[in-house]
């Protein structure tokens, strides 16, 4: 299967907006300008010991790749303290489509100050420092009423 998307206008719906499933909690991907996505934390979710709090940008920058994949930066904690670090993690995301329509998003992670993670159209990564998790969309974005 060939990606013949190229770079998508974030105002027309985009494959990774929505709300994912993600570390126990959940995502909404929403666009943000005509080329610029936020991940913002709608249900609390934590990694090893931090709570990223409902309303948080967990997500930023996120900006679609010529191969369709998607870079930007995902938001870390000092271990133990759980203060943010102002300095944010390279991250990667591809949504993926199983053969019954459902769609799926791999997210990789690189600690702050490391290498751009990537995921290539076959799922393969590389360059991640941290981890890669798969997520399931739980719902649409909900529609924008005036």
């Amino acid at each position: 299967m060939t990606l013949l998307v190229g770079v998508a206008s974030a105002g027309a719906s985009s494959k990774i907006e929505g709300v994912w499933a993600f570390e126990n909690g959940e995502i909404a991907i929403a666009p943000l300008s005509s080329s610029t996505f936020v991940g913002t934390v709608v249900e609390e979710t934590k990694f090893v010991e931090c709570v990223h709090p409902v309303e948080q940008k967990i997500w930023t920058g996120i900006t679609q790749q010529p191969d369709g994949s998607y870079w930007g930066f995902h938001q870390w904690y000092f271990e133990k303290t759980c203060v943010e670090n102002p300095t944010l993690g390279p991250a990667a995301w591809r949504v993926t489509e199983q053969p019954d329509g459902s769609k799926s998003l791999l997210v990789c992670l690189s600690t702050p100050g490391t290498s751009q993670p990537t995921i290539a159209p076959d799922g393969t990564t590389a360059n991640v420092t941290y981890k890669c998790i798969n997520s399931a969309l739980t719902a649409s974005l909900p529609s924008k009423s005036g």
